[in-house]
């Protein structure tokens, strides 16, 4: 949990490098080519940092999603955690201007299906509504 309380934070910060960057070059009489190679630029260096960040916050709100529930009173605070962090994910990626949709490799999809399982045994629809949107947020 405080791994992912810990990206999540993490995105937050990166969220605002980006908007700041992307004020700063609104604001700069620079032109677009300002000697920096393309993926080097701090905007993009910010962008790539989040989308990874996003990723990586979406695989460890999965594993949290399967670790196992021994009773009603466990499975309660997993499910509202789960809940928070998931809805704090999304709404922190699509407050990101521009943000590009990124492919989901085989491992997360996976991951993703065990979990949708593993919510659809439970019972946990609204879990695994807002699991979707955040999928959907983050990957294409």
């Amino acid at each position: 949990m405080l791994r992912i309380s810990g990206l999540l934070s993490q995105l937050s910060i990166d969220r605002l490098n980006i908007v700041g960057e992307l004020y700063i070059n609104s604001k700069s009489m620079a032109s677009i080519d300002d000697g920096m190679e393309g993926d080097s630029s701090p905007l993009e260096i910010a962008k790539k940092r989040f989308s990874s960040n996003a990723i990586e916050a979406f695989v460890y709100i999965l594993d949290f999603l399967l670790v196992s529930r021994d009773s009603k009173q466990e499975a309660k605070v997993i499910s509202d955690n789960a809940i928070s962090y998931i809805e704090m994910l999304k709404k922190t990626v699509s407050e990101v201007p521009g943000f590009v949709k990124q492919s989901m490799d085989e491992g997360v999809y996976n991951k993703f299906e065990q979990a949708n399982h593993k919510l659809a045994e439970l019972k946990e629809d609204d879990l695994a509504t807002n699991l979707l949107f955040c999928k959907r947020a983050i990957f294409e």
